[in-house]
Order: C-alpha cells, then structure tokens, then sequence
C-alpha cells in the first residue's frame, strides 16, 4: 500500500521526471491481477478512484504542457507529446485491467474526464483521442457500466461517435436537426471547408445534453471533428473510398455497442427528436460512403439494431430512411464479405416493407414516389447471386426436413415453410440463403403486382441504363431462366426461388401464369439431374398444398384430377430413386392426403398397389423422413381398400425397413449447393421411424413424439424470429390491416395417425396380451440392429466416439425403447431382450456426456437424442402477437355456432399431449429399463454441473479487451466480435448452454414424476442446491429451465426452498453487475409467476415501477404484463395480492394498487411492442 501512495504520489508531482516514473510505476504494480483484486477490498469504489484522480491529474499536466501558450507558434515538442501519449496510454491500460471492478461512483468521473479531455478547441485532440475513444468503448462493453449508464453520457457518447463519423462539429447535438441537411451527398459540414471558427477558451468541455440546454440562437458554422484536406466549394462529392481514421473505426464500434443494448433511449419521451436524429445520421452516412470500407460492417449492425429499436414506432422515419438509402444500401451487395452480406440482408429485410409500403396508392398522384426500381435492382442484384463467384450458395437438399406445417392459416416460424422446414446440419450458411430466398420471393411478388396494374406503365428494369433487360414480370423472366439455363447449379438456384414464392405468394398469380408455372415444371420432372427432379417435386407439393389450404377461399384455384394425376404417377416412379425419392415421396405424400380435391381414387389404388408389389426388392434406398411419412399414409389408405388389405403390404414394408434401415448406409447424396461439397448423412428422426412402424402394427394408440433439431446462432436467426413475432403489428402499422380469422383445423387432418381415448396403462405381466407376428417381427428387426451397436461401443480402442454417431445410435435404442412401451401402452407384451440390449446401448453412451472431447453443440446433439422419452409438447420460445382476442362466451355468440369456431384445434392438441404423458408414464415404469434410466440421471446431473463450471470458468477467464500491449496489434475485429459475450445474453435465441441446461433439467424433473405412481412433482432439493450456489451468471443462465419446471408443476418448490430463492434474488438485485440487467429482471418475474399459487406475502410489485419507468427494457414491462394477467386467471378476486400485517392498523397499513388497477394504466408507453399487448391483456382480465 506504501508504494502505491508513492505511485499516487508521483503522478501529481508538478516535475516532469516523477510522473513518468509514476506512469511506469504504475503498470509494474497493476501487472499481476491479485494487485487488481487487492485495491479495492471494501467495495465502495473509493480506492479506486482515488487512482484514477491520480492519473487524471497526470494527464491533465501533460496536456496543459503541450497547449500552452508559449508553445502555440512553435507547436509541442516531440518529447511532450509522447509523455502525453504514454499518460494518455495508461488511462486506457488501466481501464481494460480493472474495468469489471469500478462500480458507478468511479465509471461516471472517469467517463467525465475522457469525454472532456479527448476534445481540444472544439476538435477532437489527436495525441489522446484513439486511447481515450478505446477507453470508453471498454466501459461500455461491460454490460453492467452499460445498464447504469444514464441517457445522458449515452447521449455523449453517441453524439461524440456520429459527428467524429461523419465528421461534423462535435457541438452537433443528436436530437437537433435544424443545421443538418437531410438530402446530398454532402453529409454536413464536410472535412476541408473553410469555415469561421470562435475563439476558443482553454475550456474543451462539450455543451450539455439536457434538453433544457439547447440554445436557440444560431451558431457560426464550426469545423469539423477530424481535419482534412481541403477542396474548393461545389465540387461534388464522388462516390469514392473516403480514407477513414482509427478514431473513426472505434467510433463506429462505440455506437454498435450503444445502440444494441435492449435499453438504448431512442423512444425516450425526453427526446422526442432521437429515434429520427439517428436514423437520419444513418442515411448520412451511407450517403457520405457509399463505397465499402472498414467503417460498413459495423454500421451494419447499428443500423440493424437501431431499426429493431425503431421501425415499429417510427414508421414515417424508418420509411423516409428506407428510400433514401436503399439504392446506396444494395450498391454495397457486391462485398465479398459473408460477415458484411449477412448483415446486408438483414437491414434489407427490415426496410423492404417499409420501401414498398403504400405503393400502389401514391403512384397514381406522384410517379417520383414510385420506388419499385429500387426493387427491381436488388431482384436483379439477388438473381446474380447463382453465377457469382462470391455469391451465397443456395439451399441443400440435406440441410431440410420435408413435412407439412401443422398450423395451418397461422404466422409460421422462422425457417418454417408450409412443405418443409430446417433440419438436421442447417447451419449459418443454409440460414443465409433461405433469408435470401425469402427476399426475393417477396421482390417478385411486389414486381410482379407491379407489373399487372393499370395504373402505372409497364417498365423495363435492367441493372444498367444503356443496355436494359426487359422484364414484363419477374415470374416470366424466372420460368425463362429455368427453361434455359445449362448449368445445373443455376437451374437448381432459381427452382429454390420459384418453390419460395409458391410457398408465399402463389395465388397473387392469374391462372393463365398459374398454368405457365405447371408446365414449365413439368419439364424438368423426368430431368436427368436428380437434384433438378427434386426440387421441381418440392415446387409441386408446395403447388398442391397451396391451392387445397386456399380453396375455401379460391375453389375456382383448384385444378383437378387432370392436372395431377400425371404429377402423381411421376412422383410414384421415382419414390425408389436414390437422391430424388425423398423429394418424390414427399410429392406424393401430399398429393394423397388431398387425394380427394386433387386426384382419381382409383388411378392411386392402382399406383400403391404397383408400388408395393416390389417394395421389399425394389424400394427407396432408405427410410428417409418423407418415406416414412409417405410409406404410413399409403399403409393407412391401404387399410381401407379390401384388395389391398388382402396384399398385407404391412409385410413388404417391413421387410423393405429391415433391409434399408442401416447406420452405416453409403449413400450418393447431392448437396444442390452450386459447390456441391461433401453430402452429409440425414438419418431419420425417432418419430419417422415410429410412424411406420405403428402403421406396420396396426396400433389403436400411436405416440407423438417430440423431436427438435436447433437453429444456428447468428444474426439472421435472431432478425427472422423477431419478424415472425412482430408481423401482427408490423402489418397493421403499415397497412392497417389484422389477421383474418380462419376456422381452427384438426391436427388429425394432416397426420395418418389418430388419438384415442387415454386409458390407464396395464403393467400386470398376466393382463398383457402376446404379441402377433407382424409385432415379434418388428422386435427382431430391432434386435439385430442393435445387437451389433453393443459389440461395437464394447470394443472401442480408447473409448471415444464422434457426437454424431453416438446421437444415431441413441436413436436406435429410444426407438427400440419406445415401440416396446408402445405395446404395452396397447396392451401387448414387450420383448425384454430388445429392452435389455437397448439399455446396453444407452448405459455405453452415458458416460460419454461428461466427454471433454465434444464442444457445447455437439454435447447437445446427443442429450436431444433423450427429449422423447420426457418432452411431450414443443414449447415456443417467443410467440407471436396476438392481432385479436378468439372468440369466446362474452361475445355474444351462439353457443353452438361459438363450439364450432373454437374446438378442434385446441383440444386436439390437449389430448395428444395427454396420451404422450400416458405413454411415458409407462415407459418410465418398465421395470426392464429401471436401473438405467437411473444411470442416465445421474449422468444428467453431472452434466449440469459440468456445464454450470464451464460456464463459472468462462466467465472469470474472459477479460474485456484482447490487446498486445507490446506492439500495439491486435485481431482484426468487429464490435460484434468484442461484445459478443454480452451481446449474446440480451439475444432471445438459446445458446448451447441453454439447451443443455434445460434439457437436464426437465429430465431430472419428468423422470422421476414419470416413474412415481402417484404423478406429483418431484422434490429435488439437491437440483434446487445446485442452482442456488451458482453465482450470479449461471444463475440466469441456469434459471429460466428451473423455474420454466417449477411453472409447470413437474418440480416441486417448497415455502423454504422458495424463501432461499427470494433471499438469491434480493442479493443479486443489490449487486451492481445485476441491479439493472435485463436478464434478472426477467427472471424476477418469471420467479413470481411460477410460484404464484404458492405466495401469499405482501403485494409483490409496485405499480410506481413501471409508472416511473424505472423499467427500461420493453421485454421486462411485457413479461410484468404477462405475469399480471395470469396471476388474475388464478385469483380473480385478488385476495393473495395483498393480506394485511396483523401488527399493523387499516390506517398504517397502506393498501397498494391491484392489478385490476394497474393494467389500465399500462397502455401509453412509447414502444409499440409493449403498448400492443396491454389492451389484449386487459380485454382478457376485464
């Protein structure tokens, strides 16, 4: 400690010599983190700053000795202007050590002094600047400085980065537009004007941010914050690199960090001016650099995240950003960054609604206001993408599942089409590209609808003025390109786009184009390239299922029997070719189910039949998801035709599954990528497989098994699922419109299988019934499948095995594990040795869980193998908003007419639910399997611990900055890159950890309620210890798939379990780190809302919180929300919200306000998001 005083010491002497020795003093005592650890042991943050007051008063010197007056003519010495550099140095140096250890009494002087001495008459001072700059964007960085930080050195902040950026005066205030042009290229007070300049004081502080401080008198013109060369007055602005300084590239990262926290005060009713200030700099900017440089991958991510702030409750700002900065936006698609691109794409998806939006009623009054040209140039720009060398490959035929959406008429999530949707190996890239088809179906279908209307001309769009293509519609010059096109990557490319648009936009075409459609895919179908003939049966189910969900609105869209019947027989002489039988059988699977609308009964009585008579010879290569899917529907049809019940096609099948259903099948598989790439094995999912082989058995009672498969972790992911969830309010915003109502569907309809009453499952060995042939032959089938696996795992040289082969064989033994509790769920004895050699198999993999060889992703790939056996319905992470209230009793409709509108849908789902409780229920409580579902639990709870100490250790290790100090490099990065860490705990998406986490624990909590007779919730006080003795960032990981169990009454939390959790939170919400993150607030209320049948303390919210805004995130409001009407669901009367203390008189004991009383309240916030569901909540509670 003496020698820190004497350190302290000498960066206050007034003699140049001991302040650098206090400089160098001071990195040599805070080289070692034990010396960090030991400045500040109260906590208080006073130790803390009396170093840093140290340092400022250092620096502060060196200053003054470089300023002076007497060294104005001649300018500072070389030697002064490095001890300011080195003092300067040291600020930042010292920051990045102890950045996680200042608490808000030293980060609010310390931003003070940065911003105020960083800025030298009016300009930013060159010899601190690029330290200072780097200093505050490390304070920012760390998620709590950045959730303490007031609006108005956020304010700075961000006003500081836009002028340096653009570089205007740095007096410009951010919500001031009066001196700032809207349009030009010249984005302001450009670098090298001449301009009058005040005399300045030695004063360098920057005027104050409040709004009271705005003078209304006007300024002289002030120059900007970076000098530059000068050039002579109207000269116009090139679109030309522009040399950009490193205090601009930090800058520019400063303001991504800024802007992408979820409690950035653009909607503050403070500053009403900010949303549009912003997004006005915005455009400038584009406008300023229109040509790629190091600045655009940053401002990227700050124009996404400012618009994801934004484009709900600015539309007319967002719209007026939008067209002016669209042609410089996709002037920019040409980047050979995919980082860069992904970007791109997300901004122009964001505006492209808000570009378009209105379209149709101003062109008639202003042809200027007609913007499809800017459409019709990103079209021709994203058609391109196929013959780029630096273009994004299209989709992989192994990278999709092919299946029928259940939700019918509803908003579909993201990555979910109505035929098919992400599956197994859809990574980053494979997101990319179907965001990018996704885009241009939409730009063909806005060009399209263009095209067609009278009341504007027909035009040529083209990427070039003096040598155009003409494009009567997009469509047309689609079809074209199919038809010509030689290259197989191409065709295959722009047959991804057709099956996008057929998929979103088919009944905006006419007829006669409907038609033109069909008979150009009929070409290709009996294509030799087997990825083309794939992709055209994709397009013909997307087709066929389109025009029978619509007929009830179009039936004159419907083609008949004449049309598909030859579709058909197509799709049925191709469901045994490798490579196209996947896409054949999924044709052919939804032409079937619609059979009735679509096509002759007898012609597919005739084709099953042909097709079955060789299936056990001559079938597909292998049961793919479609095949299976397929193969179950043609056996349920076949169940019901006399001849070809008297076929015993259940038999073939059998025998063709047996054959084909192989681990180690090689198989030739295309990629329909325009690389090609090496394939990858898709196996089937569990439920594949159990829907052939209950349909083989004939089972009265069929299960609904639950398997996900994960979206990657990326920006696009992120950007696509929050449009799903606001397209209610985006729709309506811009063009006033709600979702129709649509007539609930049974989930029957779109599935072979069906539901039956639950019934008690029988476990009495003496009232199981013996298995018939077809049964024992499945039981064997499954026997020698896994006999092999167990020899196989016994023998392993040093015990390790790839993730994806240990995920394939965990599949084999759940599936061998379900279908034998399946028979006894339909009373049938089960085969012990298929269950015993099964377990053999599940017991090897166990111990692999806790294998240090496999990452996160791959760690989770094997624990979804276990979902089935105790997930029983998928639940949505964030659901989408409501547009309007279902009908129900108080809307004054008939009883009768009410039961039809509402019943179906929801008590299908009920029930299906129900029996696959029921079928776990008795697949818990085989005894066969007892011992090592035991194992597996335990394995699980080691897992959680791994995975809570990995993460404890990740976050002790990782520091703020990754600098080298000695030269002064470092890895090339972007903002997104240094606050990723923190970027990725605001993110809705679950990373790995979070799938680990909750899968262990709803395993630990279903698996011994499953086993128990009884049912209740387990009482697991030990999962309950491990959670609470996690520190602060594992808890809020960790908690939300504990209380999410607790929510749902399969984990049991008693009053004093529930008093150590309430004791957790009240100290974490006193800590600094997580007195204002976001993360704590959600789980405080996920906290009161799972245990809400349990407490019945004191009024557990206080209205004046969300009253006085102390709130700041929109998502924390809306989940207070949520929690307020489900607690009145629960008690209607509101007699647990508050009880009043015994010791205390009606007159001392105030009452607070009720729910009842503070929802009404909630509706006049700023952000739309939060302000849309309020008046749904309220009209529900009231």
């Amino acid at each position: 400690m003496n020698n820190l005083k004497t350190v302290l010491n000498q960066l206050r002497s007034d003699k140049v010599k001991e302040r650098q020795e206090g400089i160098n003093s001071l990195r040599s005592a805070f080289a070692r983190d034990s010396a960090i650890d030991s400045v500040d042991e109260a906590g208080d943050g006073r130790a803390w700053l009396v170093v840093f007051q140290a340092l400022f008063t250092a620096v502060v010197n060196e200053k003054a000795a470089c300023t002076k007056k007497t060294t104005k003519s001649s300018g500072p010495t070389a030697a002064a202007l490095k001890r300011l550099n080195d003092a300067a140095s040291a600020v930042r140096w010292l920051t990045e050590r102890c950045v996680q250890r200042l608490s808000k009494k030293v980060v609010k002087p310390l931003l003070i002094h940065l911003f105020q001495t960083m800025v030298h008459q009016g300009q930013l001072y060159s010899p601190v600047s690029l330290d200072y700059v780097k200093a505050i964007r490390c304070i920012v960085s760390y998620a709590p400085h950045l959730e303490h930080l007031d609006e108005e050195h956020w304010l700075r902040a961000a006003e500081m980065g836009f002028n340096v950026v653009l570089r205007d005066s740095l007096r410009t205030r951010l919500d001031d537009d009066e001196d700032l042009p809207e349009d030009g290229m010249d984005g302001g007070t450009d670098a090298g004007d001449s301009v009058m300049e005040r005399e300045e004081d030695d004063d360098d502080e920057l005027p104050s941010t409040s709004a009271g401080g705005r003078s209304l008198k006007r300024r002289w013109r002030e120059g900007s914050a970076i000098p530059g060369p000068s050039r002579r007055r109207g000269t116009p602005l090139l679109p030309r690199t522009q040399a950009v300084s490193l205090e601009q590239i930090e800058f520019t990262s400063l303001l991504v960090v800024l802007l992408v926290h979820p409690s950035a005060p653009l909607l503050s009713s403070d500053h009403p001016n900010l949303a549009s200030g912003v997004l006005k700099r915005l455009l400038r900017f584009i406008r300023l650099y229109p040509v790629d440089t190091s600045l655009h991958q940053d401002y990227l991510l700050a124009l996404s995240a400012t618009l994801s702030h934004v484009a709900l409750n600015k539309r007319d700002a967002v719209t007026h950003f939008a067209r002016g900065a669209w042609d410089h936006l996709i002037g920019l698609w040409g980047t050979k960054n995919k980082g860069m691109k992904e970007g791109l794409v997300v901004v122009l998806r964001m505006l492209l609604p808000f570009y378009t939006a209105n379209e149709s009623r101003r062109e008639g009054t202003d042809p200027d206001l007609n913007h499809m040209d800017g459409v019709a140039k990103l079209w021709q720009l994203l058609d391109g993408e196929a013959d780029s060398r630096w273009g994004i490959d299209g989709l992989s035929l192994e990278c999709l599942r092919f299946e029928l959406s259940q939700s019918r008429g509803s908003q579909l999530d993201a990555f979910i089409a109505r035929t098919f949707r992400y599956g197994w190996n859809f990574d980053s890239s494979q997101a990319l590209a179907w965001a990018i088809l996704e885009l241009q179906a939409d730009c063909a279908a806005k060009l399209y609808v263009q095209s067609e209307s009278i009341h504007s001309p027909r035009r040529n769009y083209g990427k070039k003025e003096g040598k155009r293509i003409k494009l009567d519609n997009p469509i047309s010059s689609l079809l074209d390109s199919i038809r010509v096109h030689a290259t197989s990557s191409i065709r295959a490319y722009h047959l991804q786009i057709l099956l996008f648009f057929i998929d979103r936009h088919w009944m905006t075409l006419h007829e006669g184009l409907q038609q033109n459609v069909m008979s150009t895919l009929l070409q290709f179908v009996s294509f030799d390239d087997a990825i083309i003939q794939s992709w055209t049966f994709l397009c013909f189910a997307a087709i066929a299922e389109r025009q029978v969900s619509l007929s009830s609105s179009s039936p004159k869209c419907v083609s008949g029997p004449s049309v598909w019947d030859p579709i058909w027989t197509h799709a049925m002489r191709r469901a045994d070719v490798p490579i196209v039988c996947r896409a054949a059988c999924h044709a052919a699977y939804t032409l079937l189910l619609h059979m009735k609308s679509l096509l002759t009964s007898q012609r597919v009585l005739l084709e099953i039949e042909a097709f079955a008579k060789d299936l056990d010879v001559q079938g597909p290569p292998f049961p793919h998801d479609s095949v299976c899917i397929f193969l179950s529907l043609c056996l349920q049809v076949a169940s019901q035709d006399m001849r070809l019940y008297r076929m015993h096609i259940e038999d073939k099948v059998l025998s063709w599954l047996v054959d084909n259903w192989s681990l180690d099948a090689s198989r030739t598989v295309g990629t329909g990528s325009s690389t090609g790439g090496k394939p990858k094995i898709s196996p089937p999912m569990v439920s594949d497989i159990m829907m052939v082989l209950e349909s083989i058995c004939g089972l009265s009672k069929r299960s609904t098994l639950i398997c996900r498969t994960m979206l990657p972790e990326c920006a696009i992911v992120d950007e696509m699922r929050e449009e799903r969830q606001t397209a209610v309010i985006r729709t309506f915003l811009l063009h006033a419109e709600l979702p129709r109502f649509r007539h609930p569907q049974s989930t029957a309809s779109s599935s072979p299988t069906t539901t039956v009453p639950v019934q008690t499952s029988v476990d009495r060995a003496e009232e199981l019934a013996q298995p018939g042939n077809r049964e024992r032959r499945v039981s064997g089938g499954l026997l020698k499948l896994l006999e092999p696996l167990v020899w196989e795992n016994g023998t392993g040289t040093d015990g390790h095995i790839a993730a994806e082969r240990a995920r394939r064989l965990l599949d084999v033994a759940v599936i061998a594990i379900c279908f034998e509790s399946l028979l006894v769920f339909n009373g049938i004895k089960s085969n012990k040795r298929v269950l015993h050699t099964a377990c053999k198999v599940v017991s090897q993999i166990t111990p692999l869980l806790t294998n240090r060889r496999w990452t996160m992703e791959e760690k989770t790939l094997v624990l979804m193998g276990f979902e089935p056996l105790v997930l029983a319905s998928e639940e949505q992470e964030d659901s989408a908003w409501d547009g309007l209230l279902p009908p129900d009793e108080g809307t004054g409709i008939r009883k009768q007419v009410l039961k039809s509108l509402t019943m179906n849908a929801e008590q299908d789902a009920m029930r299906a639910v129900a029996d696959q409780r029921e079928l776990q229920r008795t697949t818990w409580q085989l005894s066969d399997i007892q011992d090592t579902f035991a194992e597996v639990l335990v394995a699980v709870r080691d897992v959680l611990r791994t995975i809570l100490s990995k993460l404890a250790g990740e976050t002790k290790s990782s520091t703020a900055m990754d600098i080298d100090d000695k030269d002064d490099f470092a890895p090339v990065r972007t903002a997104a890159q240094v606050t990723q860490p923190e970027a990725q705990k605001h993110t809705g998406g679950l990373t790995h950890s979070q799938y680990i986490l909750s899968i262990c624990v709803s395993f630990l909590a279903l698996g011994p309620t499953l086993q128990s007779a009884s049912g209740e919730a387990t009482r697991d006080r030990e999962l309950a210890d491990i959670i609470l003795n996690t520190d602060g960032d594992e808890f809020l990981v960790a908690g939300p798939a504990y209380f999410s169990g607790v929510r749902q009454k399969t984990l049991n939390l008693s009053l004093n379990t529930l008093d150590n959790f309430l004791d957790k939170f009240e100290s974490l919400l006193k800590q600094y780190p997580y007195a204002r993150a976001e993360r704590l607030q959600l789980l405080t209320v996920q906290l009161l809302d799972s245990t809400s049948y349990l407490w019945v303390q004191d009024s557990v919210m206080n209205s004046a919180t969300l009253s006085n805004k102390q709130l700041r995130s929109w998502r924390v409001r809306d989940n207070v929300v949520a929690f307020l009407d489900r607690y009145l669901a629960q008690d209607p009367m509101e007699q647990a919200w508050f009880i009043r203390s015994p010791d205390l008189s009606e007159e001392e004991d105030e009452r607070p306000p009720m729910p009842t009383a503070v929802l009404p309240e909630l509706g006049a916030d700023e952000d739309i998001r939060y302000n849309w569901k309020p008046p749904v909540q309220k009209s529900g509670a009231l």
